[in-house]
């Protein structure tokens, strides 16, 4: 959803390399309607002490995902997803491509 609001144009490379088939799933136009549902559920999952952090093999896996979701929230949040009260990630700049 991130990938296709401004902001998360550097997602599509990542998510083609990630996918298992041919096609990327990317929706096909923006739903910024859905950005403050996808931070809060993103915040629940892979904020810290999320269910999501448990289980990286490796310090170099750990730090990558972190920075994956402190990009997405940022995309998120710059859309609309505006949840104050969650205070999560930090400010961080996004990656760059």
């Amino acid at each position: 959803m991130a990938a296709t609001l401004p902001g998360g144009e550097y997602l599509h490379p990542l998510l083609a390399e990630a996918s298992d088939g041919p096609h990327t799933a990317i929706l096909p136009e923006p739903v910024p309607d859905l950005a403050a549902s996808a931070l809060e559920a993103l915040i629940f999952v892979a904020g810290p002490g999320g269910p999501w952090h448990q289980g990286w093999t490796s310090e170099t896996y750990r730090i990558e995902a972190r920075q994956t979701a402190a990009d997405l929230a940022v995309v998120l949040r710059l859309n609309g997803g505006r949840e104050d009260h969650l205070h999560w990630p930090p400010a961080v700049p996004l990656r760059s491509s």
